[in-house]
Parts: structure tokens; C-alpha cells; sequence
């Protein structure tokens, strides 16, 4: 387990601050895991356990260590080796089949201390060579003290009856997990914490469960029954969340520290996994644990329902989904005890499945998707929910139209608009003559609106949310109806995989949302800008923005480090309000040119669009002024690199008093933010926020800006 979440870092894949881990990572450990398995189980004439254990721990630390060899060389392509280490992973699960308790137990182990704490302090490298020598160890141990060789019986050949209830089981669990992220994630934020926090009681409960046999002779259906009532109970909370949350909040005493807030994260996930997973485990133990390959049918269920379930609630929404999960969990445990039980036992346990029924689809159809949400920012004006997000557009009376996620956090709307506009435009004042701009992210458009403000040939943008399109025309009002532009192209999907197979190059590129606060598809890591560099045409500039309102001065000079490891000339300048900073890289010196403004104010559309922003006042540009590259790299000086081998800025930016924890922002509005401060004090995201603004200010250095940018 340990090995697969260091890899998964090191080709950039794992999940960052504010971000869900996509089903397609947990689907890769997983398929690896169940073929292993399954397949492990058809050969027959195996040597004692010790002996198996021995000779595929060696084969695994040999796969192992030369997959992390070859992770750097082969990038994103890493997926067929890590499924391959996998696949040795599932083999020695298959030989200790019989301990598939102490098998998860120490997976979750592994999920909280070795894959977490230990990739932000030795580095995702380090880990990938400790676990390999790990299994080397393991296989040696385990050959020593291994008796003569012997053969194992023949045994009659396992059927698909044998392995539809773990591999139906497995679908159950996967789904659940899957839900229990979504429902969670307005509550707990998207942190590489919480989501860490979850798997590991994923892991925890399915360990319980199956650790353990139940004393009677078929526990499989009463346990269903169990599980499911817990499902029940969750839907029936799943309304009510808005106010019990807050409620156990003040319990804990508030969350004025990283702590709290852990232990709100953990007794969310235990009040929603526990009841569900334990018993659900409990009834799959028997069915795991009678066939070899048990485990490996388990996986392949989760597998199939961790792929399936986004999609499921994409159509369906989060109550029908989990609605629709109880209904399939009644319908196992009614078809197990037709199977497994006789008279009046069987008769009482179908007739709870189906009485259970009536409260599940009354839950379904009263229990809204929007149910979080009403609450908090009154009716909806768009709400697109998926496995792992929902994107909603609120109308606010004081701040106007907003593009949201589900965690709360603002992606732009029509009050940010002279922000978005502003910090677009600053590296376009830089360059002496923009063709070509890419904008990696959309918001809502108002950027991409202020960049066509000028003559250029092409705009291309990559949208992360893939909703741009949907959203675009609810903030009309600020973005001008920007899509209608012949020269924008947009693309839908992951933007550093748009860039690794694109072979063409901008003059400008812009990374238009916070860099930190929005997950792992925009951290800026020193792999990731030179990537970008290579798609610079000679002479670009490339732009990233950093919402200093919620970053530490710690991270500030980590993202400071990284351009100028990327970048040899930088210039810092801030927005309009000053919570945002615009940070540009160049390979050559780029200042304002007062030769390049006057011809800019030439064009109309420019001299309109700079005028609106101030920003045809020379004087008003050089109030936006930060720091050169000689101001940048001394603030810089000292601090760590962000690379995909050692990422702590973003479990620092996760577990910080300026991000409040992951849990909540004066913009997300999650009522936890005013709980963060000590004796819960009201606009507590408001006051934090001026304060870190009169820092960030004590920064600057307009003494820097006369005669050209040092």
C-alpha cells in the first residue's frame, strides 16, 4: 500500500489539497489486486505458505524496485507498471487469503502514517525504495523460517457461486466508500487529509468486519440487514448534515486547531462508514475466506463499482444513488437468505428486506442533492453533481453570481470580474507582442473575456471542471458572452495532459486559478512548469496566481522557489483588493514597456478594456508592483522546492489556520469557518484575511520598479 501511494505521487497523480482522488487511481490499485488473486488461486501444487509468501515477496520487491526506476522515464504511461506491481501485490494477498483482516489493517496503517506523514517528510522516492526493501526483507524472513517443501492437496475447483458474494460484496463496498466521499465533501473539504482520513476508516471498518467471524452459522443475511439500516439512517441525516456538523463543532469545543479539526474529520467519517462497512464486512467474511481467490473477487467488485458509481450519481444525484444502494444491499440479503436459511428464518428476513423498502424510497424521493446547498446559499441557479463534485452557480445578494464547488469555494463569478481581469492582463502588458495565449482553466470566462480584448490569433483554454460550456452563460454579464469568440478554443479535461500531447506553443500562458487551494490539477511543481516552459514560444511569459488571503508566508516563498528553479527572470504584482498575486517566468527580462502601451491604447477594444481596469494609468500599473526577480528570489531564498517527489506545501496548505483547516473559508461559507478562531468569533474568515493582507503588504517594494523591473 505504501508503494502504490508513493508512486502514484511520483507521476502526479495522487490527490492534493482540495481535490478527490479520481476513481481511475483507486481502480488501478485495485484491478492489480483482484486479477493477482484470482489468478494466483488456479495454480495448483504450491510449496508451504511461508515458502509462497517468501518467493513472491522477493518477486514483488523485484518488480517493485525496478518500477521505481522506470516511473520517471515513462511519466502518465507509469499506469501498466503500477498495475503489473499490483498484480504481484494481489498474488501475495492470494497466499494469505485466510487473514484478509490483518491484510486491510495494515493497508490502513499504511494509508495514515507511511503513505501520508512519511511522503511529505522523506519524499515519495524514499518510500517507493523503503517499501520495496521492505518486501525484499518480508521474503527473505519468510523463506528462513519456512519448513521443507511440501505439496498442497488438490481441491475441488472454485465456482462462480463460490464467487459471486464476495465479488457482489465487493460492488457494495466500493459503492459505499465512493458515496461516502461525496456526501462528505461539503463537510469536511477536499484536503489530502480528509480523503486520507476516509480511506484509512474505509480500510479500518472492512478490517473489523472481516477479521472476525460471527459465532452463527449464516450471519451473511442478519448483517446485510444491519447495513443496510445504517444506510437508511445516513440518508435520513444526509438533510440535516448543515446543522448537525456545526452542532458537533461546538461540541469539540470549536476547531481553533489542526487537532479539532482532525477529530471532526475522523468522527465524520466513523458516524458514516462505521454503521455500514462493519456489518456489510462481517457478512462477507465466511464467502471471502471459503475460496482462495475470495479476496480477489472482493477487489474486483470494488473495482467495477468504484468505476461505475460517478456515473451513477452524475444521473441519478447523491440521495437516488445511496437510495439505490440500499435497495441492491435489501435485494442481496434477501436472495443470501433464500439461499442460506430455511422456514421461518428465511420467511422473517425476506420480509424485512422488503418492509425496509418503504422508508428507503420515501428517504430517496424527500432528500434532495441540493439539500446542502439550499440552506446555505438559497435557491440554485445551476447544480451538476458527480462522483467526486458538484459545481453549482448561487446568485448572492451582496457578492452576485458565483461559480462554486461543493466544498463552498468560489471558481469566479461577476464580483471577482476586475480581479480575474486584471491579473489576465498583467502578462500581457509584459510581452511585447502576444499572438498565441493559453489559459489553463476557465472560472467562468472573465479572463478569457479580458484577454480577447486584445488582437490576438488564437486563445485556447483548458477547462479542469469540464462545465465551462454549461456555466458560461449564467455570468454573461461579466465574461460578454465570451464562448461566442471565433478565435477561443476550448478543451475539456486535465490540463498537464493536454500539454504533454499537444505539440504547439503560446506567447502567454496562464494558470487563472489559485494554484494552491484548487487540488492537485493546479499545483504548481517545478515538473509541472517546466513542462510549460517547453510550450513557450521565444520570449513567452508564464502566469500563475496565488490567493496570499489564504496561503502561508511558508508556502508563499515555496511557490516563489519553484518559478525561480523554472525561471531566471520573475516580477510579482497583486490584484485590485491585494488578496491575489500574479507571479510571470521568463527566460528573458519582461517590464512594461511605455513604447508597447501607447500602441495597445491605439486599439479600441484595449484602450477600453485597460481603462475600465485603471490600468491605462501608468502610475495605477505601477501601484500592482510587487517585487522583481532580485526581490523574488530573496524572498524566496531558504525555502523548498514544490517538486511531484516531495509536495509538503500542499498538506501544509491543508492542515493550516489560513485555509482553515481545508474545512471551510469566509468564501465557502460552510458555517465552520467562524469556529476556527478561538471563542468562535463572528467573521473570523474576514478578520483573518485583512490581517494576512497587511503582511503581504509590508512586501512590496515600489522602490524596485523605476528605471525597469531589477
Amino acid at each position: 500500500m505504501s508503494w502504490i501511494l508513493a508512486a502514484l505521487r511520483r507521476v502526479g497523480l495522487a490527490p492534493s489539497a482540495s481535490a478527490l482522488p479520481p476513481p481511475e487511481l483507486v481502480a488501478l490499485s485495485l484491478a492489480g489486486v483482484s486479477a493477482g488473486a484470482i489468478v494466483g488461486a488456479r495454480f495448483a501444487g504450491q510449496p508451504s505458505l511461508l515458502r509462497r509468501l517468501g518467493r513472491r515477496q522477493l518477486a514483488l520487491a523485484i518488480l517493485a524496485a525496478g518500477t521505481t526506476v522506470l516511473l520517471p522515464m515513462v511519466g502518465p504511461g507509469a499506469a501498466l507498471l503500477l498495475a503489473a506491481t499490483a498484480l504481484g501485490i494481489g498474488a501475495v494477498s492470494q497466499v494469505l487469503h485466510q487473514r484478509p483482516g490483518a491484510l486491510l489493517l495494515g493497508a490502513a496503517g499504511a494509508t495514515l502514517s507511511l503513505g501520508g506523514p512519511a511522503l511529505w517528510t522523506w519524499g515519495a522516492r524514499a518510500v517507493s525504495w523503503t517499501a520495496a526493501a521492505g518486501m525484499a526483507l518480508t521474503g527473505v524472513a519468510a523463506l528462513t523460517a519456512a519448513g521443507p517443501s511440501t505439496t498442497r492437496p488438490d481441491r475441488p475447483p472454485e465456482t462462480f457461486a463460490l464467487a459471486l458474494p464476495p465479488l457482489v460484496g465487493g460492488a457494495l463496498v466500493g459503492a459505499w466508500a465512493t458515496l461516502a466521499a461525496r456526501l462528505l465533501e461539503p463537510y469536511t473539504g477536499g484536503s489530502i487529509h480528509a480523503r486520507a482520513m476516509l480511506a484509512f476508516f474505509v480500510l479500518l471498518a472492512l478490517a473489523a468486519g472481516l477479521g472476525a467471524i460471527p459465532p452463527w452459522r449464516h450471519p451473511g443475511p442478519p448483517l446485510l440487514l444491519l447495513a443496510s439500516v445504517g444506510a437508511i439512517a445516513s440518508l435520513a441525516l444526509y438533510g440535516q448534515l448543515d446543522r448537525i456538523v456545526p452542532e458537533a463543532a461546538r461540541r469539540l469545543g470549536g476547531i481553533a486547531s489542526w487537532p479539532r479539526a482532525l477529530a471532526l474529520m475522523a468522527a465524520e467519517s466513523v458516524v458514516l462508514l462505521a454503521p455500514v462497512l462493519v456489518p456489510l464486512a462481517g457478512a462477507l467474511a465466511r464467502p471471502v475466506r471459503r475460496g482462495a481467490s475470495g479476496l480477489g473477487w472482493l477487489a474486483l467488485g470494488a473495482l467495477a463499482a468504484t468505476l461505475g458509481t460517478p456515473h451513477l450519481i452524475t444521473v441519478l444525484g447523491a440521495p437516488a444513488s445511496l437510495g439505490s444502494w440500499i435497495v441492491a444491499t435489501l435485494i442481496f440479503a434477501a436472495g443470501t437468505a433464500a439461499v442460506r436459511l430455511a422456514g421461518t428464518g428465511r420467511a422473517v428476513a425476506v420480509a424485512l428486506a422488503l418492509a425496509l423498502l418503504i422508508p428507503t424510497a420515501w428517504l430517496a424521493r424527500a432528500t434532495s442533492a441540493h439539500a446542502p446547498f439550499d440552506e446555505r446559499y438559497g435557491p440554485l441557479l445551476y447544480f451538476m453533481e458527480s462522483g467526486t463534485h458538484a459545481v453549482l452557480v448561487t446568485d448572492d445578494p451582496e457578492q452576485g453570481r458565483l461559480l462554486r464547488t461543493s466544498d463552498g469555494r468560489s471558481l469566479g463569478g461577476v464580483g471577482t470580474d476586475p480581479e480575474d481581469r486584471t491579473d489576465a492582463q498583467i502578462p500581457m502588458l509584459l510581452h511585447p507582442s502576444v499572438r498565441r495565449v493559453l489559459l489553463l482553466g476557465f472560472g467562468v470566462g472573465n479572463a478569457a473575456s479580458s484577454v480577447l480584448a486584445h488582437p490576438i490569433e488564437r486563445l485556447d483554454v483548458v477547462d479542469p471542471t469540464g462545465v465551462a460550456a454549461a456555466v458560461a452563460g449564467f455570468f454573461d454579464e461579466s465574461n460578454l458572452d465570451v464562448l461566442t469568440d471565433d478565435r477561443l478554443t476550448l478543451h475539456a479535461g486535465d490540463p498537464w495532459a493536454f500539454l504533454r500531447r499537444t505539440g504547439d506553443a503560446w506567447d502567454v500562458v496562464q494558470l487563472t486559478v489559485d494554484c494552491l487551494e484548487n487540488g492537485a490539477a493546479c499545483l504548481p511543481t517545478r515538473d509541472r512548469l517546466e513542462l510549460v516552459r517547453r510550450h513557450l514560444r521565444p520570449g513567452g511569459v508564464v502566469s500563475l496566481r496565488l490567493n496570499v488571503g489564504r496561503a502561508s508566508m511558508e508556502e508563499i516563498r515555496s511557490v516563489l522557489a519553484t518559478m525561480a528553479a523554472v525561471f531566471p527572470f520573475l516580477t510579482v504584482w497583486d490584484g485590485p483588493l491585494g488578496y491575489t498575486w500574479v507571479i510571470n517566468g521568463s527566460e528573458v527580462q519582461r517590464a512594461p514597456d511605455p513604447r508597447r502601451r501607447r500602441a495597445l491604447l491605439g486599439d479600441p477594444d484595449v484602450e477600453a478594456e485597460l481603462a475600465a481596469l485603471d490600468l491605462d494609468d501608468p502610475r495605477v500599473l505601477r501601484s500592482h508592483f510587487v517585487r522583481g526577480t532580485a526581490g523574488a528570489r530573496a524572498l524566496a531564498r531558504g525555502a523548498p522546492v514544490i517538486t511531484t517527489n516531495l509536495p509538503r506545501v500542499d498538506q501544509a496548505a491543508a492542515r493550516s489556520a489560513d485555509t482553515f483547516f481545508g474545512l471551510g473559508s469566509a468564501a465557502a461559507d460552510t458555517g465552520l469557518a467562524d469556529l476556527t478562531a478561538a471563542g468562535g468569533r463572528e467573521n473570523v474568515g474576514l478578520a483573518r484575511l485583512l490581517e494576512k493582507l497587511q503582511r503581504t503588504r509590508g512586501l512590496k517594494e515600489p522602490a524596485a520598479y523605476p528605471g525597469g523591473i531589477p
